[in-house]
């Protein structure tokens, strides 16, 4: 009789083993857990997690529900099919979900395994080609410290599916279908996809209509740059033609520019001699005025090439001054006349051209 007992123990929780699911949800998502086991008279039934913690409870047929704990604001009940409902799911709230029902014995009629699972990331697909000289084209697809390699070869792309996870619920896989390569990566709660269309990978191969292609982007970009040179170097060409002009105009205005020097004329010269002059610019000649006061003896001058005249010694006592000066025949020509009480002389100099 007690073995007999212990015989339905031992199947009771098989039993109760073998009817827990595993449901699997993503954070912050919502969990509907419905009762398994039709139940019809009960005095009481109550929902737990992980066999210890309370969740609901319900007397039969007197209602409202009672909820516990920090569950308050976070499950609904329904008072007429016992399922429970979980919002806001957390990892935390992963585990062991039960309802049983107390009569005259107590009976588990639902369990649960929940599992609460972050969502997976998007995988990344490379093709890559390995020989310039044949179509081997590596494709790899990675994610979340999991890779997966294939290869297509001469252009063939229809490759069996490779599969490879990481722990008990990742997984990631490559395959082909209806023309795309797809990288897949997914747990039982979320899934995303990458996708590369072959005609894409068919491109990276060597081929003889790639050739000109290649050869005329070449001969494009030579060109721009040949152009490119020519253009800089006849912008500089303008630009050192431009600086000589302006170098060569300053300069001729520097020659042209005149300098006005002035020649003093010592009417104190006793000594007979010749009268000192500046130099001036050989190209240019305007008179000047010598003022010489009656009584005294004027300096005698001969012939000076600076000042072009020839001028004579009067004494004081005549009363006509003797004036010398060169005709239009090139002879030299005498007049006398009378002397004021000043005598003005007019002496050529260096000065600008009439």
């Amino acid at each position: 009789m007690v073995t007999a007992m212990q015989l339905v123990f031992f199947l009771y929780i098989l039993v109760s083993i073998t009817v827990c699911n595993d449901v699997f949800k993503m954070e912050n998502s919502s969990v509907q857990l419905d009762i398994q086991i039709k139940v019809e008279k009960f005095d009481d039934i109550a929902w737990t997690f992980n066999t210890k913690t309370f969740i609901v409870r319900f007397l039969y047929g007197k209602p409202p529900s009672r909820v516990y704990g920090s569950y308050k604001d976070r499950v609904e009940f329904n008072e007429e099919t016992y399922s429970l409902t979980l919002k806001n799911v957390q990892k935390s709230d992963s585990g062991i979900y039960e309802a049983r029902a107390n009569d005259e014995t107590e009976e588990v009629v639902a369990m649960y395994q929940l599992h609460v699972l972050d969502p997976v990331q998007k995988p990344v697909l490379t093709a890559s080609l390995q020989s310039n000289d044949t179509c081997n084209v590596t494709l790899t697809c990675e994610s979340q410290n999991l890779s997966v390699t294939s290869h297509c070869y001469n252009d063939n792309c229809d490759m069996m599916e490779k599969k490879t996870s990481g722990d008990m619920f990742l997984s990631l896989s490559l395959y082909v279908s209806n023309n795309f390569i797809i990288c897949n990566h997914s747990n039982q709660a979320s899934w995303k996809n990458t996708t590369l269309e072959i005609k894409h990978v068919k491109e990276l191969c060597p081929s003889e209509d790639k050739s000109p292609v290649l050869d005329k982007k070449g001969t494009d970009l030579l060109w721009t740059i040949l152009i490119i040179s020519i253009l800089i170097f006849i912008i500089i060409i303008i630009i050192i033609i431009i600086i000589i002009i302006i170098f060569w105009l300053r300069k001729r205005k520097t020659i042209n520019s005149v300098n006005t020097i002035y020649e003093e004329v010592d009417a104190k010269n006793k000594g007979g001699g010749k009268a000192e002059s500046v130099e001036m610019s050989a190209n240019h000649a305007a008179p000047s005025t010598v003022y010489y006061t009656v009584g005294m003896q004027a300096p005698a001058y001969s012939n000076d090439e600076s000042t072009g005249m020839d001028i004579k010694k009067v004494p004081p006592s005549d009363s006509k001054f003797c004036e010398t000066h060169q005709n239009e025949g090139g002879e030299w020509k005498d007049d006398s006349v009378d002397l004021p009480q000043t005598i003005y002389s007019t002496v050529n100099k260096a000065g600008k051209p009439v």
